[in-house]
């Protein structure tokens, strides 16, 4: 090719448009904007004297072979166009990580859905973490309602680790810790974030520390929130709006996983129109 164009055999023009062409797209560019694959590109010739037969023997050619070249386009683009879909699914879920966490002023209160039954719900996780916290000396809070659970554990002076709460538990020392409360956390955490919130907490515990933690329950609910097959539909309206799961006991427990023991178990009572589980669990030595 480098000889014919030295030779003049490809006009400079012609260069210039293929490579106008096939230049890459920009990075500003949406994702759906490149997702289709064109069929049909600009056939031209600058050939003096042939190039109206050229593009007419291109044009011939074209349409003969299209039968067998467009299934495959038209699969790509369908490919194509799936794959933009997940990735965007991906990107929202990422943005969790802020929003659940950092609410800006002004914002809806946590678990501001509840109405009337918001502090009930409150009230009822602090008397419960009451009771199982027993001796334990070093408490850690983290998650939500820190301070008006703080003020609820009467002759307890708990370390209230606002923020988000992996971030919180692993800048602990590890093995510091005789119990970490976890309110409003697993029914919040980005999908990817809830393994690792997990052993962080076991971590920061001293062998047989203990976590606390709750979860949102529904008739026929599941981990990532219930469907019409198999519950009831997921509304995270109904308890928060950044909330992402229901939390039934079948999935604290597999949550807890091999390095907790499940020592409590208790149905707090009803709140707007879900049930309010809450859970204690110890670290196993």
């Amino acid at each position: 090719m480098a000889r014919k164009r030295a030779q003049g055999e490809y006009p400079e023009e012609l260069v210039e448009r293929l490579r106008s062409e096939l230049k890459l797209r920009t990075e500003d560019e949406p994702l759906e904007a490149l997702a289709d694959v064109n069929l049909y590109r600009p056939v031209a010739s600058n050939r003096p004297g042939i190039g109206a037969a050229i593009v007419f023997g291109k044009k011939v050619l074209r349409r003969t072979i299209s039968w067998y070249v467009a299934p495959f386009v038209l699969d790509q683009n369908r490919f194509n166009r799936r794959v933009v879909r997940e990735l965007r699914s991906l990107s929202a879920a990422a943005r969790w990580d802020a929003r659940v966490w950092q609410r800006r002023p002004g914002d809806f209160a946590l678990e501001s859905g509840l109405g009337s039954d918001r502090e009930a719900a409150i009230g009822a996780r602090a008397g419960f973490a009451q009771h199982q916290l027993g001796t334990a000396a070093e408490v850690a809070v983290v998650g939500g309602h820190i301070a008006q659970l703080c003020g609820s554990l009467p002759g307890r002076t708990p370390l209230q680790l606002p923020g988000d709460p992996l971030s919180a538990l692993l800048q602990q020392q590890p093995a510091s810790l005789d119990a970490v409360v976890a309110y409003s956390v697993l029914g919040f955490l980005p999908p990817a974030k809830l393994l690792p919130f997990m052993e962080a907490a076991a971590s920061r515990l001293r062998p047989l520390g203990l976590l606390i933690v709750d979860g949102w329950d529904c008739t026929g609910g599941d981990l990532e929130g219930g469907s019409e097959e198999r519950g009831a539909a997921f509304a995270p309206g109904t308890v928060d709006p950044l909330m992402v799961r229901y939390l039934p006991g079948s999935a604290l427990t597999a949550l807890l996983g091999s390095r907790f023991d499940l020592t409590a178990q208790e149905q707090l009572g009803v709140f707007g129109s879900l049930s309010l589980l809450a859970v204690a669990a110890t670290r196993k030595p």
